[in-house]
C-alpha cells in the first residue's frame, strides 16, 4: 500500500464519526436544527407580510385636530386591488372594508393600554345592471353610486373631520397615541370563498398600522 493511500485511509478515519456516534447525536444539536427552521420560517413570513402590505392598502399620512374638545381624524389613504379581487367584486361578491381607529396609553414594560376603538366599515358592491359601484358607510347609512370603481376608492381615500374621542375622557397629564389600520373584512367573504382566499395573499389586504403623538391637550 502507498504512503499516500495509506494517509488517506487514516484522514478519512479520523474526520468520520463513528456508527455509534451518528446515532446517537445530542438532543441539542437536534433542537438547534428545529430553531433554525422556525427562524427561516418567521424570516420567509415576515417579507411575504411586508410584500403583501406594499401590494394592497397604504395609510399615506394621518393627523388629528382638537376642535371643541373633540379629537378630530383627517387622513389620506390608498386602496390597491390585486385582480382576483377585483374579479369576485365583479361576479357579485361584496367587498367590505373595515377602518381601525385606537387611542392607546404606551406603557414602557407592558402591553400599551387600549384607551378607545373605533371602526369605520364600508361596502362595496357592483350593480351589474347598471355598471355601476354601491358604496355605503355601514356606520352612518349613506349610500352613494359612482359609474367607475376608482371613483369609489377616491372617496374611500379621504378621511375629514372623523370625531373619534372626546378630549375630557383623557389626562392631560398623560402620553397618548392614535393609530390607523386599513384593512379588507376578510370574514365578511362568503364561506366557500374565505376558505379558497384563506391560502391566498391575494386576499390578505391591510395596510398595517400608523402610529402618531396625541397633542393639544395641555393647550
Amino acid at each position: 500500500m502507498s504512503e499516500k493511500t495509506a494517509l488517506t485511509k487514516t484522514l478519512s478515519r479520523d474526520t468520520s464519526l463513528p456508527l455509534a456516534a451518528k446515532k446517537t447525536l445530542p438532543s441539542t444539536c437536534v433542537n438547534l436544527r428545529y430553531i433554525n427552521l422556525i427562524c427561516l420560517s418567521i424570516c420567509f413570513a415576515s417579507l411575504w407580510t411586508t410584500n403583501v402590505f406594499a401590494q394592497s392598502f397604504v395609510v399615506q399620512n394621518a393627523k388629528t385636530e382638537l376642535v371643541d374638545k373633540i379629537y378630530r381624524l383627517d387622513a389620506s389613504l390608498k386602496y390597491k386591488f390585486p385582480p382576483k379581487a377585483l374579479e369576485a367584486l365583479e361576479n357579485g361578491v361584496t367587498l367590505i372594508l373595515a377602518l381601525d381607529i385606537e387611542v392607546i396609553k404606551p406603557r414602557r414594560y407592558m402591553w400599551n393600554e387600549d384607551i378607545a376603538a373605533l371602526e369605520q366599515r364600508y361596502e362595496i358592491k357592483y350593480l351589474a345592471l347598471t355598471d355601476q359601484y354601491l358604496l355605503s358607510n355601514k356606520n352612518s347609512g349613506s349610500q352613494f353610486v359612482y359609474s367607475t370603481l376608482d371613483e369609489a376608492l377616491t372617496t374611500l381615500e379621504k378621511i375629514d373631520d372623523l370625531p373619534i374621542i372626546d378630549a375630557h375622557l383623557l389626562d392631560k397629564d398623560e402620553h397618548y397615541m392614535v393609530q390607523v389600520r386599513s384593512r379588507l373584512d376578510f370574514d365578511s367573504l362568503p364561506p366557500p370563498l374565505r376558505l379558497k382566499a384563506y391560502f391566498s395573499n391575494d386576499w390578505w389586504l391591510t395596510s398595517g398600522w400608523y402610529s402618531w403623538d396625541l397633542t393639544g391637550l395641555k393647550e
